[in-house]
């Protein structure tokens, strides 16, 4: 698995978890670099997450999920975040 699969993977269940518990009005976005994969910017946008392109580092994506309530991003190499507002 690469950084987009965790991306996907964490940011589906955290809509998932939210929508169970009646928390659907939650702002959750994850933030891709310009290196991801195309399919994982069309799925996420099919699950009602915010999709945000950015430069590749850390310190673009870390700055890219403050926008949001609940954040995510992964390099693709596997780093990553989530990030609770």
């Amino acid at each position: 698995m690469d950084g987009d699969d965790f991306s996907g993977c964490f940011v589906r269940l955290v809509r998932h978890l939210f929508d169970s518990m009646d928390l659907k009005d939650q702002e959750i976005g994850t933030v891709v670099n310009i290196l991801s994969n195309d399919s994982l910017v069309k799925y996420l946008s099919t699950v009602n997450v915010a999709v945000e392109q950015v430069a590749v580092g850390v310190k673009y994506a870390f700055a890219a999920i403050k926008k949001y309530e609940v954040g995510c991003y992964f390099e693709i190499c596997g780093h990553g975040n989530l990030y609770f507002s």
